[in-house]
Formats: C-alpha cells, sequence, structure tokens
C-alpha cells in the first residue's frame, strides 16, 4: 500500500502522493537554487562558465562525429548508401595483389544487374576542383565538379528549383548538359532562375546548363559540388585495359534496405566473383576486400583508423574510443568543480546539520544538493551550446579545420566555405547529448563532495557554524 505524506503547516492539511511528493521537492529544490544563486554571484559564474566550456568543447566533437554520419540534405539515405568495395586482383604469375576501381563496363555487368537494390549510382574519380570562367572575363572561379550518372540524383534527393537532371539519353550519348547549384548560379550569373539552356565554361570545355539545384552542405562530401556533370563527357572513360579488364576509374555505390537485402545483394557479388575466378583459372582471380560499407561507417572507420582498410572495422572499438574521449574531457572541469563544491559544502555544513536533526535523510539531502547543482550545471549546457553555435558561425572554418579528414572531407576554404546544415546545427539528438553532459558534469562534480559532506555527524555540522 503506497504511503503518504501530510505538510501540517498549511492552513489545511494536504495528503500527497509519493509522485507527488517528488515534484514539490524538485521545485523547492530549484527555488532555493536559484536564491542561491543570486546570493553567491561569484561561485554561481565561475561554475557556469566552467560546465559551458567543458559543454561547448565536448559538444564539438560530438558535431564532429554527428555531422558526418547523420543524414540531411540531400544525402538522406546515408546509414543505407553502401560503398562498393576494391576489387582485389591476383596474378597467378607473381601471386602479389592489387587493389582497383570499378570500370565502366564492370559496374554495369556487375552493379546495375543486381537485384535487390533500391539503387545504384557511380562517381569518376576526376571529380574535384576546376575552374570557371567568369561571364565578365575577369579571371577564373574555383569549383568543386562531380562526375557521375543519372542515377546520382535519385540516390540523393535534390530539390530543384528549374529543369531537371541530364536524362539517360544525355548520358550514354555523352552530352555535354550539366547541373549546377544555386550557390553557384548566383556567383556566376547573379540569379538562379532563367538559367536553363545557358551555356558554361569549365576548365576550356563548354557546357550546357540544364537544371539548377539547391546547394547542398559542404558537410555532405558524397553529394556536395557546385557542378554534376555526366562521366561520359570524360575521354577514354569506357577505356578497357586488356590487361586488367576489370580495372577503372569508378567508385559505385549501392542503396540497400535492411540486414536482409544487404545480405542478398553480398551474396549475388560472391556468386559473381566465383563465377569469374572459374572463368579466369590461371589467368587472373579476383576477392573483394571486404564487404559493402554504408557511407556512415566508412566515415567512422576512417576517423578511428585512419586507413582505408574498412575490412577490420569494429563498432564498439570506435564508439568506446569516443566515449573515452569525451569521459577526459568531462573529468577534467568536474574535478575543478568538484572543488568549488566541496568548499562551498563546508560553509553549508551548519545548514545540513539541522536539517538531518529534524529527520532528514542522507539520501534526501543528496538529491537535494544534487537538484540544486543540477540547474547551474543546466544553465551552463545551455550557454555552452551558445558558445558553439556562435562559433560554427564565427569561425566554421576554422573549427571543422581541426576536424579535417585527408580522403574523406572537403577542405574548407574561402572559395568553398563549410555550411552546417540546420538539420544537425538544431538537431533533437544534439540537444540530448547537452542534456545527458550537463548530468553527467552534474554527478561527477556534485556525488563526491556531497556525499562526503553528509557523513559528517549531527554534532560536528551544527557546530560548524562558530
Amino acid at each position: 500500500m503506497a504511503k503518504y505524506m501530510i505538510f501540517p503547516r498549511y492552513k489545511r492539511n494536504y495528503i500527497f502522493h509519493p509522485l507527488t511528493e517528488i515534484k514539490f521537492m524538485i521545485r523547492i529544490y530549484i527555488k532555493q537554487a536559484w536564491v542561491m544563486m543570486k546570493q553567491q554571484k561569484l561561485f554561481s559564474t565561475i561554475y557556469i562558465l566552467g560546465t559551458a566550456l567543458a559543454v561547448c568543447f565536448t559538444l564539438a566533437v560530438v558535431y564532429s562525429v554527428y555531422i558526418r554520419v547523420a543524414g540531411f540534405y540531400p544525402d538522406y539515405d546515408k546509414a543505407d548508401t553502401y560503398c562498393m568495395p576494391y576489387i582485389q586482383v591476383t596474378m597467378p604469375d607473381d601471386k602479389k595483389s592489387m587493389v582497383y576501381r570499378l570500370s565502366h563496363q564492370t559496374v554495369n555487368d556487375w552493379c546495375r544487374s543486381l537485384k535487390d537494390v533500391e539503387g545504384v549510382t557511380t562517381l569518376y574519380s576526376t571529380s574535384g576542383s576546376r575552374f570557371v570562367k567568369l561571364p565578365d572575363g575577369k579571371g577564373d572561379y574555383l569549383i568543386y565538379t562531380k562526375f557521375t550518372d543519372p542515377d546520382f540524383f535519385k540516390v540523393c534527393s535534390f530539390d530543384f528549383i528549374e529543369g531537371a537532371p541530364f536524362t539517360e539519353a544525355d548520358f550514354q550519348s555523352g552530352i555535354r548538359n550539366i547541373v549546377i547549384t544555386d550557390m553557384l548560379a548566383k556567383r556566376i550569373f547573379g540569379t538562379e532562375h532563367g538559367l536553363v539552356g545557358k551555356e558554361l565554361n569549365i576548365s576550356f570545355v563548354d557546357y550546357r546548363i540544364c537544371g539548377v539545384v539547391k546547394s547542398p552542405s559542404t558537410a555532405s562530401s558524397f553529394a556536395f559540388a557546385h557542378v554534376y556533370l555526366p562521366y561520359t563527357t570524360e575521354p577514354d572513360y569506357d577505356a578497357i585495359n586488356e590487361s586488367m579488364p576489370l580495372q577503372g576509374n569508378l567508385t559505385a555505390y549501392l542503396v540497400i534496405k535492411g540486414q536482409a537485402q544487404f545480405d542478398a545483394v553480398w551474396n549475388q557479388l560472391q556468386a559473381k566473383a566465383r563465377e569469374f575466378n572459374q572463368a579466369n583459372q590461371g589467368i587472373m582471380q579476383i576477392a573483394f576486400q571486404q564487404a559493402p560499407m554504408s557511407n556512415s561507417h566508412t566515415t567512422l572507420h576512417y576517423m578511428y583508423y585512419n586507413d582505408q582498410q574498412y575490412s577490420r572495422f569494429k563498432m564498439w572499438e570506435v564508439v568506446r574510443y569516443y566515449i573515452y574521449l569525451m569521459f577526459l574531457l568531462l573529468i577534467v572541469p568536474a574535478i575543478n568543480l568538484s572543488g568549488m563544491i566541496s568548499s562551498r559544502m563546508e560553509d553549508r555544513l551548519p545548514e545540513m546539520g539541522v536539517m538531518k536533526s529534524f529527520g532528514a535523510s542522507k539520501s534526501r539531502l543528496l538529491g537535494q544538493v544534487l537538484w540544486e547543482n543540477l540547474l547551474l550545471t543546466f544553465i551552463g549546457g545551455i550557454l555552452g551550446l551558445l558558445f558553439l553555435w556562435g562559433g560554427l558561425v564565427v569561425a566554421k572554418n576554422w573549427i571543422f579545420s581541426l576536424f579535417y579528414l585527408w580522403g574523406t572531407d572537403i577542405r574548407p576554404t574561402a572559395e568553398i566555405p563549410y555550411e552546417v546544415p540546420s538539420e544537425v546545427m538544431f538537431s533533437p539528438i544534439l540537444l540530448i547529448a547537452v542534456l545527458l553532459i550537463c548530468i553527467v558534469v552534474n554527478v561527477l562534480s556534485a556525488l563526491i563532495p556531497a556525499w562526503y559532506a553528509l557523513r559528517k555527524p549531527i554534532v560536528y555540522s551544527i557546530n560548524q557554524k562558530d
């Protein structure tokens, strides 16, 4: 039978249910903490600023990871987009193995024929920086290009301001129709409207604009570019190396939903490899370096291992590493804050002694101290989040250059600034992370000094007022 509590200090006796009692006590604790915060302004200011800096630095690490694995415009299916592994080729003469990208024919024969995939797209290795000739002829403008195929616009959900992607017929014929972003359109033409059909000179080659899309964030290295071009416009895109017919310049990406679909696709790829090896015994043998990995997992692997040997990826190792890193970022300020709270608890010993003499238990007093410090910690956490948001607005290029990953990220420059998507900056997951960090800081900093102070005898605590 539930116990109830009577508070006789009111004009009428109110009977409280245990849950109501807890809510009532929490309100009392918060009100008391607010009063003490105004009374002890120096302590409160130092505590809040110390917490804010700890939360800011820890959230910077959280952001650097989350922005690379989260799905946002236009790459919403990042966790379901799998990078096709390189093909490992072994020659029987020297027994040496080499790893190659895929050729145009290999993609058609091996990837586009797969069943149980939601989509297949490719990126050409010549994607990267090029120059656009300005219309006034006063110079060139550095841009980032991406050579791909029409299915890229099905894998990535772009918002078209006008026009449409280049068609399959354009792709097969090698017609120089391109899609540009609104950011480049405004920079070159001053507007993002009325551009379909106009020409754009890229590295001394004329292309025709067929569509304008809303610019993606540079945080999405898979989807970001200023210009999207058919890779069939590149010379020798379908050239076949007689000694190595599978070798090419393409990386394939497969959209796979769920583990069952992934297993089916992987079994098909292994079956194709066995069939090829049987037909080419004594000539060459192939194998996949590893199973396909999602874009999210490949990024996490590169952040932790700093290589592309994806076969040794272990999620728990990566998660454990970042847990340890965030713990180290929090434990140092927590120790400093703990010393401040310990000094404060010495001043509050008489108060605690009086409350214990009237029957307050240690657990209730400990809860009171934790709730009081949680208010200060929460204010510091919100301030730390504001610090980080301000840094992402004022010095975003510098902040993300600290976490730059060569080979996977697009390096921020004056021409290609780093843009943080609003879906990431204001993500509920990161707001939950702030709350969890505040709780951890509060427990690490307040629990031990409060518990140590509450172990003192009642008489000793009361006599401390002298």
